[in-house]
């Protein structure tokens, strides 16, 4: 298979490659894999210095393997392994998500519509022992193209790349959907992520203090250890900075009336709450929030 080209020879439709980073994830990585085996051509790992079985476990699946040095950054990392791939179309996992399933036919539909150069899918996070579920969109399915990379040294994104290529347009939003347990309290307690993110974060943020998704990443960070208070400073910081396009601008919404909602902040919350249900007046989640808020008002007011 040549870069970025191709057919698949069985079903006529356009490859897809299958770009997977990975360090010492032996305990998840066969199930994200074997996830979409049947849906793609390709499938290239790679290793940023695991010390377990997780590359004997991706060349078990058929992976190509690849080595790429550590260095606090996802958005490079993640970069190598799209130089790599061959296939027509780009798909991303994370080694501790797996791809909901989603028939051959269904996914050739989205890789054959014209104009659309790349997808939103939904990203469900489970949290805690599993009971809260979190959801964000972000892009995760995109044509093989050199000019779309990732920016972001965490919670990276590749939205921008490809809308600066395309006149601002470019996306389309799917229905596929991704299952992520890496928020899993056990997760977190064997591998500490939130404290990891957080330190590459702040590096990142002291070199663009004014970036709104670095302050709405740390914001995520703060708000998923249990850190409301200063996961709501950054939340409202990013709030600031933003335009109103970016992909995570209505996810930033949520995120902040639901902390606001948990701190016991009505008074903030109201006005955020009024001017984000102006633009999304009918989403489910503001919604939600909108309710519990008056319950709760009501239930002080006894």
């Amino acid at each position: 298979m040549r870069p970025g080209g191709g057919v698949d020879p069985v079903s006529g439709s356009p490859t897809v490659s299958l770009c997977v980073i990975a360090r010492d994830e032996e305990h998840c990585l066969a199930s994200c894999l074997d996830s979409v085996r049947s849906l793609v051509q390709e499938i290239v790992v790679v290793d940023t210095g695991s010390t377990d079985r997780t590359v004997e476990v991706a060349v078990s699946r058929g992976a190509r393997v690849f080595s790429y040095p550590w260095a606090g950054d996802f958005a490079s990392a993640r970069n190598y392994s799209l130089a790599l791939a061959r296939g027509q179309w780009i798909l991303v996992l994370d080694a501790d998500e797996i791809l909901a399933p989603v028939s051959p036919q269904e996914l050739s539909a989205l890789l054959s519509a014209p104009g659309v150069e790349g997808y939103f899918v939904t990203i469900r996070n489970y949290l805690g022992r599993g009971e809260t579920v979190a959801e964000d969109r972000v892009v995760r399915l995109f044509k093989n193209n050199p000019a779309y990379r990732f920016t972001g040294a965490i919670h990276e994104q590749v939205a921008g790349s490809i809308m600066a290529q395309n006149g601002g347009g470019g996306l389309a939003c799917s229905g596929l959907v991704i299952h992520h347990r890496g928020y899993l309290q056990r997760q977190l307690q064997a591998r500490d992520k939130h404290r990891r993110n957080i330190g590459i974060i702040c590096r990142a943020l002291e070199k663009q203090p004014a970036d709104p998704f670095l302050l709405y990443s740390l914001g995520i960070e703060y708000c998923h250890c249990g850190e409301t208070a200063r996961g709501i400073e950054q939340l409202e910081k990013a709030l600031v900075l933003v335009r109103g396009h970016e992909g995570y601008f209505h996810d930033l919404l949520v995120l902040l009336c639901a902390a606001l909602l948990k701190a016991g902040n009505h008074d903030r919350l109201k006005t955020v709450l009024e001017g984000s249900l102006c633009m999304f007046p009918n989403d489910p989640d503001l919604l939600l929030i909108k309710e519990a808020c008056s319950r709760t008002v009501k239930g002080e007011e006894l």
